[in-house]
């Protein structure tokens, strides 16, 4: 599981694009000027945060990625004589 949050701050000239790769589709998220985005989602592989942007852009902004991981513990069997 994973949650991925990007927000664009109201500076910003231009939008933040970000491109979600999973096992089950690829998503393009745009985040506007003032703007917050949140994804939630399994399988996540790639994540790509971009702008469309020329020279005289300006782009600020933050992410967060949590993940959750389930691990599997290892089953020892031990005899005992």
């Amino acid at each position: 599981m994973a949650q991925i949050s990007v927000y664009s701050s109201s500076s910003s000239t231009q939008a933040i694009e970000v491109d979600i790769e999973t096992d089950a589709d690829n998503r393009r998220l745009s985040v506007p000027p003032g703007s917050t985005i949140n994804f939630i989602g399994q399988c996540v592989k790639a994540v790509d945060i971009s702008t469309l942007s020329d020279e005289m852009s300006y782009v600020e902004g933050k992410y967060v990625i949590s993940t959750t991981l389930q691990i599997q513990s290892e089953q020892t069997c031990c005899d005992h004589e």
